[in-house]
């Protein structure tokens, strides 16, 4: 068990928050976006950046929603 008794087995069923949406989805229809170095917003499609997500869910509109 992990913190608060929640359950370490989470790598399949993680969710994250969409800022555009405000809705919990699982993380494969999100998007991650994390800040590059000279303070760029930079997709990270495979998940392996180093740094804080931002999750935007996959669709055309949250990602117009976001960009504005």
């Amino acid at each position: 068990m992990g913190r608060g008794g929640a359950s370490k087995d989470r790598a399949d069923g993680a969710e994250r928050k969409c800022i555009a949406t405000g809705e919990v989805q699982p993380k494969h229809g999100l998007i991650r976006f994390v800040v590059g170095p000279e303070a760029q917003i930079v997709p990270d499609v495979a998940g392996k950046l180093p740094g804080r997500g931002i999750y935007v869910a996959a669709d055309r509109s949250a990602l117009d929603k976001a960009v504005s």
